[in-house]
């Protein structure tokens, strides 16, 4: 009391730097680019005739994977998120970055039998894979813990696995009618089983223990008297970074499903036309749901340099069992503050009832397309075509549902949440959605010098756009539940329909990505060499905040979420270019060197607000781009989307890796083989 604000500011960052230099505290703590990660794989293929009319193949597969992804930096002063020794003090006293250690598993399994039945081709076949992914999360406590001086660091998180078994019977056969005329029929039968299972964590990784922290006080500013005490709390939940997952979490979920399908082709010298349908029909809990999807196409040569073709096709896909059943809680940073959110699963309370979520449904396509291809001449052909996808009912992560607002809060404390937990989300058949768009490739082969060369330059423009109104339910549209729609002095962000599909989720799926890409690619042999040039334009993408910055109170005119007024960002194109450089000095054997990125671009910086840098503290009063003066200083991460400085980009086109060179060595051991026989005889 009594001081002046920015003084106290300037203060503290002071007492902040001494603690930083005798310390050696290093601020760049964070790895903000890849995780770390070693594979190693195996892959057998093979066959072998039975007999004079059966033929067996098989192809057998095993991969292990472990990696090592860094989270958030916790800072010295994140109490609520430190382990602490028996005499109170901070077991990771200059703070600490948690790691995911992960081990994945990767089995695939294919045997099959291909045979002739009369003037049909019968194929038989069984298809296995399954994969496992281990979680360790390591560097990193359970501050919820007791004070210990044997405090843990190291935590199993538990299980992610899922196995997927096909069965198919195919047959096919074609019908000559001579005069160039056939017609190809195929059909056959499925049966797929699924598995998805995840395993608990050790208690440790997700329990809270109830320990209550005590931050240090800040001592006494200059000439006043006493420190100043923060207000003690609860220690959160599980291992930080991510907490494991809990029994309620764990789940073993089945499904069986059973297709048929048919396909016809007719052929002419100039006119193709194919149809084709498919039934499928699920077994599982609460989703004994079929299906009839079908397709038409269709192909006419106008001339022989020249065609169009065409087709329209009905689609269906069904919610994954991961959709259905994931749940965990995870640490996640929210304008640089740490959160605990809830990714629940469809079946959960909370969802199903407070909410009024019901089961997914699956999604269903209805998509077009048509196109002009040809031959300018011989070494010279394009492709043209357009499309139209109309996606419904499609299944989207919810935005999070914030425990600060007040009706969240209701709901996740009735329905008895993790008090820890300050956000939840959960998949729901939200939207409806439809891409627009033309593909255009041109390709040229022609001689270069005593070589051959291939150019070719391939394009795409689409749109994407959700349409229509947001897909909710009466509990969520229940006007006690959305204040803002009917009174201008609540917030309209804090509406449950707002929240349940907010602007930046929607800009994911309409802005965040490019709507143009242009590939231009020189692929040049000559003699043992090849060369390949790749140049790359990525269209611009734009990033929006949850919250409309420029939403005003219509009671006040004053701006809901000020402090955020710049915040949107539209990111421009960029080019990248690649080469890459093989030498081939013997059957088999092949070197390359080249550069991904050879000019090291990188995206636009993420826009960071000037007033949270720490000269603001002492300049004058300055205006934003929507004109409205705000006083500098009083850090607030909210205004920019950088967390708190930390990140220069954001999600974007192609990354920020930059430069990326490397060297390959390549053996065919087939090749050396055959020559080796070559040799002996």
């Amino acid at each position: 009391a009594g001081v002046n604000q920015n003084d106290y500011y300037r203060w503290l960052l002071d007492l902040d730097r001494a603690q930083e230099k005798s310390r050696n505290y290093d601020r760049h703590n964070i790895v903000a680019g890849n995780s770390s990660s070693t594979s190693t794989a195996v892959f057998l293929n093979a066959g072998a005739p039975l007999s004079s009319t059966i033929n067996f193949y098989t192809a057998i597969g095993y991969s292990y994977r472990s990696g090592a992804a860094s989270g958030f930096s916790r800072n010295p002063n994140s109490w609520s998120q430190q382990a602490v020794l028996a005499n109170g003090q901070r077991f990771y006293f200059d703070g600490f970055l948690p790691q995911i250690h992960t081990t994945i598993i990767d089995q695939s399994f294919i045997a099959g039998l291909n045979f002739k039945l009369g003037e049909w081709d019968l194929d038989i076949s069984d298809t296995r894979g399954e994969n496992t992914l281990r979680y360790d999360i390591k560097n990193t406590g359970n501050a919820s813990l007791p004070a210990s001086n044997n405090v843990q660091t190291q935590f199993y998180a538990g299980t992610l696995e899922f196995m997927q078994n096909t069965i198919n019977l195919d047959l096919d056969r074609r019908l000559d009618f001579g005069s160039g005329k056939s017609l190809n029929i195929a059909l056959g039968g499925e049966y797929r089983y699924e598995r998805y299972l995840i395993g608990a964590g050790e208690p440790n990784s997700y329990i809270n223990g109830g320990r209550q922290f005590q931050p240090d006080p800040i001592p006494p500013y200059p000439g006043t008297a006493g420190s100043f005490t923060f207000s003690p709390g609860t220690a959160v939940s599980g291992a930080q970074v991510f907490p494991g997952f809990q029994p309620t979490d764990a789940v073993t979920a089945k499904r069986d499903i059973y297709a048929f399908y048919g396909d016809l082709e007719y052929h002419t010298n100039k006119f193709t036309l194919g149809g084709a349908v498919r039934y499928e029909t699920y077994d599982e809990r609460e989703a004994n749901y079929d299906n009839l999807s079908g397709k038409i196409s269709s192909r006419y040569e106008i001339t022989s340099r020249f065609a169009v073709r065409a087709s329209a096709s009905t689609g269906f896909r069904a919610p994954s069992l991961h959709q259905r059943y994931f749940q965990n809680t995870s640490t996640q940073f929210v304008s640089g503050l740490p959160s605990q959110a809830l990714t629940a699963n469809n079946y959960n309370p909370i969802v199903r009832n407070a909410f009024g979520v019901q089961a997914l449904t699956p999604e269903t396509s209805k998509s077009i397309s048509a196109g002009f291809v040809g031959n300018l001449s011989s070494s010279t052909s394009f492709t043209v075509d357009g499309y139209f996808i109309r996606i419904d009912d499609r299944i989207v992560l919810s935005s999070q549902f914030s425990r600060s607002n007040p009706l969240v809060n209701t709901i996740l404390t009735a329905n008895a949440a993790d008090p820890t937990v300050n956000a939840l989300q959960f998949w729901t058949n939200a939207i409806n959605t439809e891409t627009k768009g033309v593909d255009v490739v041109f390709t040229h082969r022609f001689k270069l010098g005593n070589g051959n060369a291939i150019f070719s330059v391939a394009g795409n423009y689409n749109t994407n756009t959700v349409v229509g109104p947001i897909q909710s339910n009466s509990v969520i549209d229940d006007p006690a539940n959305n204040p803002g729609e009917g009174d201008p002095s609540k917030n309209p962000a804090n509406d449950l329909k707002t929240s349940l599909f907010d602007r930046q989720q929607r800009s994911r799926i309409e802005v965040a990505q490019p709507k143009s890409k242009v590939n231009i690619t020189l692929n040049y042999d000559f003699k043992k060499f090849n060369v390949i040039l790749r140049t790359v334009r990525f269209g611009e993408t734009t990033l929006l905040n949850n919250a409309d910055p420029a939403l005003r109170n219509s009671a006040t005119n004053a701006y809901w979420n000020d402090v955020a007024l710049e915040t949107d960002q539209t990111f421009g194109a960029k080019w990248t270019t690649d080469v890459v450089l093989t030498y081939k000095p013997k059957q088999g054997l092949s070197i390359s060197v080249g550069a991904n990125n050879l000019f090291d671009v990188y995206p636009d910086r993420i826009f960071i607000d000037p007033r949270n840098e720490p000269a603001a503290y002492y300049n004058a009063p300055v205006s934003n781009s929507l004109g409205v003066n705000k006083t500098t200083g009083g850090y607030n991460a909210g205004r920019d989307q950088s967390n708190r400085g930390r990140f220069l980009f954001s999600p974007n086109q192609f990354g920020y890796n930059g430069r990326f060179m490397f060297a390959r060595l390549s053996v065919d051991l087939q090749d050396v083989f055959k020559k080796a026989s070559s040799a002996k005889k």
